[in-house]
């Protein structure tokens, strides 16, 4: 259920790391990244008072609620408690091993509550142009196109940062962008904003071309 786990990890975030720091603390739990799942629950390693030092908070996995995932010994665990008596849940296996009419198990599975960046790159670029494209697409690319080149600081009206970076399966940028710009990283938000850029950049053109037409 990853409805579950998506509301749970924004809470284990926002409320955990001011009151906890960024480190893991009794009850989480890591796996083995090429552990199969058939094994999971063998290569599941909890952490304690006794070994919480060969933990650190990249290493501590969220469960996706299902049959063989287990919930964390913690207020994180009863977060998750929580959400599931909200859908009706109460029994865990007994749910999951038999959802739906055909009886089809979900065993669940874990991911990282957190990832580091590999490849990190950045650079500052000036421009006047509020409609330029700060990155290339794959099109662009394929076209030839170059980059944006920056401007002379005293000279721009603008100033943006380019990030570059590579993350592991299942990990997405727009959620590093989210914490660090407190914005809407929505698909719905963006494309809102895409349209109305594009609307904007429509009547600039239109206003630049009846401008030179009354010059002519």
């Amino acid at each position: 259920m990853m409805v579950v786990w998506r509301r749970v990890l924004p809470q284990k975030t926002i409320v955990r790391l001011p009151q906890v720091g960024r480190h893991a603390v009794p009850g989480d739990a890591r796996c083995s990244e090429k552990s199969k799942f058939s094994k999971v629950e063998e290569m599941l390693q909890v952490v304690t008072e006794e070994n919480i030092s060969e933990f650190t908070i990249f290493d501590v996995v969220l469960p996706i609620v299902g049959g063989r995932s287990r919930l964390p010994d913690n207020v994180v665990g009863e977060w998750y408690q929580a959400l599931l008596r909200e859908h009706g849940v109460e029994q865990i296996p007994a749910f999951f091993q038999f959802y739906g009419d055909r009886g089809i198990p979900l065993p669940g599975g874990y991911r990282h509550m957190v990832a580091r960046p590999a490849d990190v790159n950045w650079r500052v670029v000036h421009y006047s142009d509020r409609y330029a494209s700060l990155v290339l697409s794959d099109l662009d690319v394929l076209e030839g196109k170059e980059e944006i080149q920056s401007l002379p600081a005293d000279e721009a009206e603008y100033r943006a940062v380019l990030l570059e970076f590579s993350l592991k399966t299942s990990c997405y940028a727009t959620m590093a962008l989210r914490e660090v710009c407190n914005v809407d990283t929505s698909s719905s938000h963006q494309a809102a904003v895409s349209k109305r850029l594009k609307s904007e950049l429509a009547q600039t053109k239109l206003a630049s071309e009846k401008q030179q037409q009354q010059q002519q």
